[in-house]
């Protein structure tokens, strides 16, 4: 009888093991996909947050930013007309700091064949480069304005430029120190002045909220929820798909534990009646299970978040290759602490019906 019992004991802790684990190793794994691909949309703002407007801003967004130990870089957009020969050309000008982007990388290429190149900074002084549309200006002289500039490189690729039917216009990236030589910042010209913030989430979400009570007329605040609707969808579905995954896994390993318990209570049943008949409370002896239960609990949690951790770097090397960059660590307790509460509540669940039963098995059986 106390082999059985010991076997039947056995396979409730390894149902609650695996529950646990796959608990762990999904969270963790689900996590760090997450972390990516905010890494990633955020690399398509070129920031975390932005703030914009039609008019230049003054010094105390960035003197907040700064206190907060956020990053901040700021850039200005127009259009603009340029000669090709004599045919002119409507381009999109965009002016930017040394410390643009913020988040992600620029590419610059010599010309439409060479290799591409990444930079983590943008033009310098007295230089542009220009869109590959623009090619043929590379190595030449560019007017832009009362100003003339060398046209150094091609710019291949840029983070923050939407894919959107209005960005047809070929782009031209200089430095913002040049813009006034160029006599562009006109009353009356449509500029675009982009404030951009990056940091950790909870210094972000800290500015968030006091721009949001502290922004002027005209200014807009953007993110990853509102500034690229398509990105935010697509991360929106990532993480249904993999909380689907979880779900369906759980409902496997709760089963287990349900069976598990259902065997463990059918093997003690005999074992109840004895002692009840020895004088043994109903009470005390549902205790003495509580107590069992609580144990098994502790040790399979700890086995179990062993086991999760461990399985999620088999899914990170795979997934690596997948995604084509390491996933980000997840330093959050989170994913243990959930781990813990779900196997706490799928033995807690399953088990304890089952035991409250066994231990209402009459003496005379």
């Amino acid at each position: 009888m106390r082999r059985a019992t010991i076997h039947a004991y056995w396979l409730m802790f390894v149902a609650t093991v695996i529950t646990v684990a796959i608990v762990t190793s999904s969270q963790l794994v689900t996590d760090r996909i997450g972390l990516l691909l905010d890494r990633q949309a955020s690399e398509l703002l070129a920031a975390d947050m932005i703030v914009v407007s039609s008019k230049p801003f003054d010094d105390e967004y960035r003197a907040r930013a700064e206190t907060l130990g956020l990053k901040v870089s700021e850039s200005i957009t127009l259009r603009t007309a340029i000669f090709i020969g004599d045919d002119p050309r409507l381009v999109a000008l965009k002016a930017v700091d040394e410390y643009y982007p913020l988040r992600g990388r620029l590419e610059r290429a010599l010309d439409v064949t060479s290799e591409r190149s990444v930079v983590d900074t943008g033009p310098g002084r007295g230089e542009v480069w220009v869109d590959p549309k623009l090619a043929q200006l590379v190595g030449e002289s560019l007017s832009l304005g009362q100003a003339e500039f060398e046209a150094s490189w091609l710019l291949t690729y840029e983070p923050d430029r939407g894919g959107t039917i209005f960005n047809v216009a070929p782009r031209v990236l200089m430095n913002i120190e040049d813009l006034a030589s160029t006599g562009l910042v006109l009353p009356g010209s449509r500029l675009r002045y982009r404030i951009m913030f990056a940091g950790e989430a909870a210094t972000i979400s800290a500015l968030k909220e006091w721009m949001s009570a502290n922004l002027r007329p005209g200014e807009e605040m953007q993110d990853l929820q509102n500034a690229r609707p398509e990105m935010r969808r697509a991360l929106d579905r990532t993480r249904q798909f993999f909380a689907l995954a979880i779900v369906l896994t759980l409902v496997i390993a709760m089963a287990a534990i349900a069976i598990t318990a259902r065997h463990t209570a059918a093997q003690e049943a005999s074992k109840v009646a004895m002692l009840r008949a020895f004088g043994i409370s109903q009470f005390s002896l549902f205790k003495y299970y509580l107590r069992q239960i609580g144990l098994l609990w502790v040790v399979a949690t700890l086995a179990g978040i062993a086991l999760g951790w461990a399985t999620q770097f088999p899914l990170q090397w795979a997934l690596d290759g997948w995604f084509g960059k390491t996933l980000p660590q997840v330093a959050s307790p989170r994913p243990f602490l959930t781990a813990a509460l779900v196997g706490m509540l799928a033995l807690a669940g399953f088990s304890l019906p089952y035991l409250i039963n066994t231990t209402a098995t009459p003496p005379m059986q």
